[in-house]
């Protein structure tokens, strides 16, 4: 597409992926920390050598865009997507520069409105998957750009994730929020029911997010702790956490509060392949009593469903109908159908392949 003149901010100018982080550019040493903070979100969600290598190339060229072609200012927002059968890093990138006269044409090799070589942004288009514009104009741009992870480390025995949010009816923001990170040998999932709904709860639930992101090499009974001392000046979350261990087929499992977890085994009758994980009582960051990890075991295609109160039971129906047995394909189902009319709802759902 080609935008010329003014184009107004949209809902599409926020985020679009999961734990956003945004890192402010004032100079070109800004460089450094924005490399270094998509690099370890590109490892975090599975990408290899090849892509944690584009991605330099990638955030290189932009921050140039921004220093040399877009005021010299501006901010980067960091994401991830973890949708279909791979995860894509989501970089929003931001400038206080001029605007773009022909976005279609920047994108071109050789083609420059300011007498440069003209490679930065044909460079990004190449390694990305898709390259966006949001919005331009005299007060600035907007870019989006989604790299999709083409070149991952996969374990033999590796998992694909979807996740799904939907906020209270009449609100513009989700109080449940969650998070997928990929270590070197496990994977640890975090789904956060902030109390209520509204900006109070999203505020209990992204700081959940954002504490286990930071602490994520945790042991989860001393990731626990530190997560209730961070989240005591909010109104508090429920809370499931499960690092899932590929190559003892294992997974250790803290549930707190009203959020569920279960196991799932295609192929057998519903009521042998159904595990539901138990959990304990306590709110994160208000009330937590006596606590402990719980074990349970997987095979090779089982799926794990960690979902938040604002879903009703009619969820497990959907699972077992759907004629397309993806994770993203039966997430925003289960949305569809069973978030409740007077909560927040979502669900973090995997499959080991």
């Amino acid at each position: 597409m080609a935008l010329e003149g003014e184009r107004q901010f949209s809902k599409n100018a926020e985020p679009i992926g999961v734990d956003p982080k945004t890192i402010r550019v004032e100079d070109e040493y800004a460089f450094y920390s924005i490399r270094n903070a998509a690099i370890d979100r590109g490892k975090s969600i599975g990408m290899g050598e090849r892509d944690i290598a584009e991605i330099d190339i990638v955030i290189r060229e932009l921050l140039n865009n921004i220093i040399s072609h877009g005021g010299k200012t501006g901010h980067v927002t960091i994401s991830h997507l973890t949708e279909h059968s791979s995860s894509s890093l989501v970089l929003d990138v931001v400038d206080h520069g001029p605007g773009f006269k022909d976005f279609d044409n920047a994108l071109l090799d050789g083609v420059s409105g300011t007498g440069s070589m003209g490679g930065g942004l044909p460079s990004v288009r190449r390694f990305a998957e898709r390259v966006e514009l949001v919005r331009s104009g005299p007060a600035g741009s907007h870019l989006r750009v989604v790299k999709r992870a083409a070149f991952t480390t996969e374990q033999e025995n590796n998992w694909v994730f979807a996740l799904f949010t939907r906020p209270h009816p009449g609100e513009s923001e989700c109080g449940d929020a969650g998070t997928m990170i990929r270590q070197d040998d496990t994977i640890l999932l975090v789904l956060a029911d902030g109390l209520g709904h509204g900006p109070k709860a999203a505020e209990a639930s992204r700081k959940a997010v954002e504490v286990a992101n930071n602490n994520h090499r945790l042991p989860l009974p001393d990731l626990v702790k530190v997560l209730h001392s961070e989240l005591a000046r909010t109104r508090g979350s429920a809370l499931s956490l499960a690092r899932i261990y590929p190559e003892h087929s294992r997974i250790d499992w803290l549930g707190l509060g009203n959020v569920s977890g279960s196991l799932f085994r295609p192929g057998v009758d519903s009521s042998e392949s159904h595990q539901v994980f138990a959990n304990y009582n306590g709110t994160i960051g208000v009330q937590l009593g006596a606590y402990r990890t719980i074990q349970y075991t997987y095979q090779k295609g089982d799926w794990l469903v960690l979902s938040t109160d604002g879903l009703t039971q009619r969820w497990q129906d959907v699972f077992y109908s759907s004629p397309t047995r993806t994770p993203h394909t039966i997430g925003r189902e289960v949305l569809r159908v069973s978030s409740r009319k007077n909560d927040d709802s979502a669900i973090l759902i995997g499959r080991s392949r």
